[in-house]
């Protein structure tokens, strides 16, 4: 939906299948390159959330909340319970560093550390975009096919030079799907 066209099982299957041979291709070169994959990766989602965040409170200073603030809304529920899935899969992929150790300068210091900024990190920057798309859209102006196209339409535009941005942030978007997949087929 994102890019307005729509394509067909086999075309989903080849191009699933092409992915895999590029994840596959990225892992058989050494890790010293391979890792850059993830960096790159790592800089474009900061750079997403941190767009979301703020493009966020720039609605909100003009226009309000799209969300309704409630402290009752803000409390977990046992039916919100459900999403405790997403912030565990979040933090999936920690004991990969392990992985890396011997291109660490001291593991037994390094792992630790870095699963701890880690975690940090993760939690600041995701509560950036989440707060950032809760001043954009109200809690049921999202879906899973196009929740974050839909976001930065809204916090962006879709016109003109802003329909570009918001195309070139979601084919980063996109890549970043892509990227996840490599450390986890390195470890």
């Amino acid at each position: 939906q994102t890019f307005d066209f729509s394509v067909g099982f086999w075309w989903t299957v080849g191009m699933a299948v092409a992915l895999i041979w590029i994840n596959f291709a990225i892992n058989v070169i050494t890790l010293d390159t391979s890792k850059w994959v993830t960096n790159v990766a790592a800089i474009i989602t900061v750079a997403i959330m941190l767009v979301i965040g703020v493009a966020g409170l720039m609605h909100l200073m003009a226009d309000g909340s799209a969300t309704v603030w409630t402290s009752s809304d803000m409390l977990p529920s046992w039916g919100s319970m459900v999403l405790l899935g997403v912030v565990v899969y979040n933090f999936l992929g920690f004991e990969l560093m392990s992985s890396a150790s011997e291109e660490m300068q001291d593991p037994k210091k390094d792992v630790p550390r870095s699963i701890f900024t880690a975690g940090v990190l993760i939690a600041v920057f995701y509560l950036i975009a989440i707060v950032g798309m809760l001043f954009l859209l109200p809690t049921d102006g999202f879906n899973r096919t196009n929740g974050l196209f839909r976001v930065l339409e809204t916090g962006i535009g879709s016109s003109g030079v802003a329909g570009l941005v918001v195309t070139v942030i979601s084919v980063g978007a996109l890549y970043c799907f892509f990227a996840a997949l490599v450390p986890w087929t390195i470890g």
